[in-house]
């Protein structure tokens, strides 16, 4: 059984997605294979929409706090209501990076299905159709060492036509980017398209066959995200190519001559940089044949 009333005996290897999905049928639970679609975007069995809620700090209660008790993200939306008044068919995911300073808790309270993980580890297990359920945990009991940043997750499941419900209290302080910036470039590393340092293109010519000419584009960095690379083949010919890993291009010249190629970047988090390269371009002689012809005296 893969969640049940009393919390017991969830799969964990749930894949990581940053998105919400609608489930078709109020998100039956029949065999491991409906389960494995709750969280994943199949076609014709779910929607996947983004939604983005809001937790405030409470001054008085010293921590982030958010209170929905009418939680019904996709009214109206996905397969729609089916003349429910609200759409009670989806999964709501959460993930995001947290650094544990000391003495952090967090508090949730909803339905139907909660699963809550801190560091990969299920700390708050609500599984099963139910009413509003609470759970909580203290950070300090979970092993954690102070200073150093962890994955926070959470899934919520509405699949019981009722109500629908989400309170959380924490003093979690969550960072969807992270906290570690490996480049020192006020962008932490999670957010950096280019997170262990910019741009360092290069341009190589590789081969010559005729006139058709190979080149190798080298970025020099780790991208998480394509980059535009922007070329400049010296004839009068440009083009450009989306890429986040190293890269072959190939041009054909319409004339033989010396060409000047430039390849140039200039991308958000990965900074600017440009590269040139000379090709030469010859024309081959046509091989000559003479022909002796002697006359006998």
């Amino acid at each position: 059984m893969l969640g049940s009333q009393n919390g017991h005996g969830l799969r964990k290897d749930w894949s990581r997605q940053k998105t919400r999905t609608h489930c078709r049928r109020r998100c039956l639970l029949i065999s491991s294979d409906s389960f494995n679609k709750w969280f994943r975007s199949v076609p014709g069995e779910n929607y996947v929409f983004d939604y983005s809620i809001t937790a405030y700090w409470n001054e008085n209660n010293k921590a982030y706090e958010y209170n929905n008790p009418q939680f019904f993200p996709l009214d109206d939306r996905g397969f729609g209501n089916e003349d429910k008044g609200h759409n009670f068919g989806f999964c709501y995911e959460i993930h995001s990076q947290f650094a544990y300073l000391g003495g952090e808790s967090f508090y949730l309270e909803g339905d139907d299905d909660v699963w809550v993980f801190f560091n990969d580890k299920l700390v708050v297990d609500l599984g099963g159709v139910h009413g509003p359920y609470d759970g909580s945990v203290s950070l300090d009991s979970l092993d954690l060492t102070v200073g150093y940043t962890y994955n926070f997750d959470l899934f919520i499941c509405e699949r019981h036509v009722d109500g629908s419900s989400m309170t959380f209290s924490t003093t979690v302080k969550l960072d969807p980017c992270g906290t570690l910036d490996s480049d020192k470039d006020g962008s932490c590393d999670l957010c950096d398209n280019c997170p262990y340092g910019d741009l360092d293109l290069q341009l190589d010519v590789v081969s010559v066959n005729g006139r058709t000419v190979s080149f190798d584009i080298v970025l020099g960095a780790a991208v998480r995200n394509p980059v535009d690379v922007k070329l400049d083949f010296g004839d009068g010919v440009t083009s450009s190519t989306s890429i986040n890993v190293d890269s072959s291009v190939i041009h054909t010249y319409a004339k033989a001559g010396t060409y000047t190629v430039t390849a140039s970047v200039d991308a958000s988090g990965c900074g600017s940089d440009t590269d040139t390269v000379d090709t030469k371009i010859g024309t081959r002689k046509a091989p000559s044949c003479t022909k002796t012809v002697t006359t006998p005296l």
